[in-house]
């Protein structure tokens, strides 16, 4: 069984749960710890002025995508559209800003897995942050953590983090508009499951997206990008057509029905049945 329920219209609870009758030897993986932002409220000031605050957590990432970033500054940033036309990672959050030397990290080497351990020591595995935006227009902006070379202004498109679909950024909606979740309960009930018949496994359910106009914006899993098991598998979720979380859907003024898919993928480390949760929201471009 497999459930989503809503929160304030803009998020989902998701559980899972399920009969087994195999026991396989678990995967081995390796990861190291990374910070994501977890939500988004925004705070309207003037017509170019906002504040954005939220809550933050740490997971983990797997080690593939660890590298060497070659710069000193992380910190929770947002996607800023300058009066000039240009696109910058705007003021971080001054509480939880980080700065990493060379000399921090094993072999002189600022890699992600060093930033990700650095900021855990300096702030925690969990915590809110205040970011502030000010000249340029309120409205389609995106808060995330990430790894710039100054604290203020940089190119967004140099910035440097592990690219999962639980770490990239999340939107703040267009001003007065918005998408939500109307849902309150979805359940995914997977019945009794064999070996040859598990992973891979496919359900489909119809969720709806009302949106106030005619608005792009995505789904996204908070803080995961998949919903893990309690018997070491996990459930992947796609929209329409196949399309993985994170990818930009076109909404429509009005409710739209989307077919959300969730598959069953990976080895168990036990038998009977198992349950994951996950908390599935809208976010936009």
């Amino acid at each position: 069984m497999y459930n989503l329920f809503s929160r304030n219209f803009c998020r989902f609870f998701i559980g899972m749960g399920m009969s087994v009758i195999f026991s396989l030897v678990p995967d081995v993986s390796y990861a190291f710890k990374w910070p994501v932002v977890l939500d988004v409220k925004v705070e309207l000031i003037g017509p170019e002025e906002a504040v954005y605050t939220g809550n933050w957590t740490v997971i983990e990432v797997d080690d593939s995508l660890d590298t060497d970033t070659r710069l000193k500054y992380t910190g929770i940033i947002h996607r800023h559209k300058s009066d000039t036309g240009a696109i910058e990672a705007g003021t971080m959050d001054y509480q939880t800003e980080l700065k990493v030397n060379n000399a921090d990290c094993p072999n002189s080497i600022v890699t992600l897995s060093c930033i990700g351990q650095k900021w855990i020591e300096k702030n925690g595995e969990s915590g809110t942050y205040k970011v502030h935006h000010d000249s340029g227009p309120n409205g389609n902006e995106c808060v995330a953590i990430a790894t710039v070379n100054q604290t203020f202004g940089s190119v967004w498109d140099q910035r440097v983090y592990p690219s999962t679909g639980a770490t990239q950024c999340i939107g703040t909606p267009p001003v007065n508009n918005f998408c939500a979740l109307t849902q309150d309960k979805i359940e995914f009930a997977y019945g009794p499951l064999t070996v040859k018949t598990a992973a891979g496994k496919e359900l489909t359910k119809n969720i709806n997206v009302e949106c106030t106009d005619d608005i792009p914006y995505v789904l996204r899993l908070r803080g995961n990008d998949k919903i893990p098991l309690d018997n070491g598998m996990h459930a992947e979720l796609t929209t329409n057509n196949g399309e993985p979380l994170g990818e930009t859907l076109s909404g429509q003024q009005g409710v739209n029905i989307i077919e959300l898919t969730s598959e069953l993928k990976g080895t168990p480390n036990r038998t009977g049945s198992f349950y994951g949760s996950g908390v599935l929201f809208v976010t936009y471009p």
